[in-house]
């Protein structure tokens, strides 16, 4: 981990805009990233909340959003 680290902070710099993408990205996250080996019980992704939300957001594209008060009001107190 500490030469990973080491080549991030290094590539940091970096003219190739995406090794420098990929290295502020990494540094930035560092400790979420990289939570699930100090935790091996944490899930790898976040399917399973994104699938728990999927229905709120089909319907709310369906109801075309948040534009009216109205609506904004109704998507609160669900």
């Amino acid at each position: 981990m500490a030469t990973l680290r080491t080549a991030c902070e290094y590539h940091r710099g970096s003219d190739h805009g995406k090794t420098h993408a990929l290295a502020v990205e990494l540094l930035n996250d560092w400790e979420a990233i990289f939570q699930v080996l100090q935790h091996p019980a944490l899930p790898l992704t976040n399917n399973d909340a994104e699938r728990a939300l999927r229905h709120w957001v089909i319907l709310r594209k369906l109801s075309l959003g948040t534009r009216t008060e109205v609506v904004r009001g109704l998507w609160r107190s669900l």
